[in-house]
């Protein structure tokens, strides 16, 4: 009866990190997808919203400049070069359907259907998770 944890076996009581806290899934849709688009459309002709580039992205604006003080937008996060290189190589080898989704939602910044999107991202799990145990296999 004294025991802290709770029903998934952890004790309720330990603060864990924000990445730990986060799935391999989450990771993927959070983090690593759309760095893995910001890395794609750097050298592209394609404006950046992140990165407030294009006019269009500034519309409006001159017309509100003395309704609301706006405070200046953080800068995007770094891009992680290597892990986007490494998810473009998993990427170019899915199916096409996955692939496509997961390029028009993450690379193209397409409004997409978001089961769709989960189904695409397990897709690239799985091809990671697979291209881990080849390297495994080949090494031992």
């Amino acid at each position: 009866m004294g025991d802290e944890r709770g029903s998934l076996g952890r004790r309720e009581t330990e603060e864990k990190p924000m990445t730990d806290a986060l799935s391999d899934f989450d990771v993927m849709l959070k983090v690593r997808l759309p760095n893995w688009g910001r890395w794609g459309r750097q050298d592209s002709d394609r404006p950046d919203p992140e990165a407030g580039s294009g006019s269009i992205y500034q519309m409006g604006r001159a017309d509100r400049a003395g309704e609301d003080e706006e405070t200046p937008e953080p800068p995007p996060p770094r891009i992680n070069h290597m892990d986007a290189e490494k998810l473009d190589r998993l990427i170019q080898r899915l199916p096409m359907t996955p692939r496509q989704i997961i390029c028009g939602h993450f690379y193209k910044r397409r409004e997409s259907y978001m089961p769709k999107v989960h189904a695409a991202i397990r897709a690239v799990l799985d091809a990671e998770d697979a291209a881990e145990k080849k390297v495994i296999r080949w090494v031992a």
